[in-house]
């Protein structure tokens, strides 16, 4: 796709992502880059290069980027789910499970926000509902992992 269109913000988008889960952060910078240039207001990238930035340590950027993404389409639960996980890695886990509502209310049948949102409520000391949403984690998709919720952030 980024062969036939190079400028396309969605295909740049999805590369951006797979570099980036390579560990690749140079490529995945470049068509990030690509991708906002072409279309500065398309939510995904700037949630790409938010989830970028943190990986980069960049983490009042990551923070901006993420936010805005959520300004651009409000009714998406990734943005928030990110910017929880991001939040939750500093240790500021209330605001994480409050993100995680919101993402919640989005979009109810997201496993991850679930089971995050659990994991983070059983580790503020509120078992009974980090209970009640791990256990609905479990009906919605039993394969899902804590994996999502772990300290490696966005």
């Amino acid at each position: 796709e980024v062969a036939r269109e190079p400028k396309s913000p969605i295909p740049n988008t999805y590369l951006a992502r797979e570099y980036m889960t390579r560990g690749e952060l140079d490529s995945a910078g470049a068509h990030v880059l690509i991708a906002l240039n072409a279309a500065p207001d398309y939510w995904d990238a700037n949630l790409s290069a938010g989830r970028l930035a943190y990986r980069l340590h960049q983490d009042s950027a990551a923070a901006r980027l993420m936010e805005r993404a959520h300004a651009l389409a409000p009714e998406e639960p990734d943005p928030l789910f990110f910017l929880a996980t991001m939040r939750a890695a500093e240790g500021r886990l209330a605001v994480a499970v409050t993100l995680l509502s919101e993402a919640e209310a989005i979009d109810p049948a997201q496993a991850r926000t679930r089971i995050c949102r659990g994991w983070y409520l059983k580790q503020l000391g509120q078992s009974g509902e980090a209970d009640a949403e791990l256990k609905r984690t479990l009906e919605l998709d039993p394969a899902v992992s804590l994996g999502n919720c772990l300290a490696t952030g966005p």
